[in-house]
């Protein structure tokens, strides 16, 4: 397994232990390089409907990654349906 492959894998296992009260430290993630953190950082920030990242979801969604466009728009659709 290569750096690029290990990273992705650590950020995956932080991201889903991250408690609800500190979801503003994964919205670093939302701008990453790697499609892969991108898109699973929507998808965790998307699940909890975290309002707080929603300006930058909107980013994403026009700006971000392959898989962070989509997974963004998913993410804002979530909130939508509040």
């Amino acid at each position: 397994m290569d750096w690029d492959e290990r990273r992705c894998q650590y950020l995956f296992s932080l991201m889903a232990l991250t408690p609800y009260e500190d979801l503003d430290s994964l919205l670093i993630y939302l701008e990453d390089e790697d499609m892969f953190v991108q898109e699973r950082a929507c998808e965790i920030v998307g699940h909890h409907r975290y309002e707080p990242a929603r300006e930058k979801l909107n980013w994403v969604a026009a700006e971000g990654t392959h898989n962070g466009k989509l997974a963004a728009k998913k993410a804002l659709a979530k909130m939508r349906r509040m």
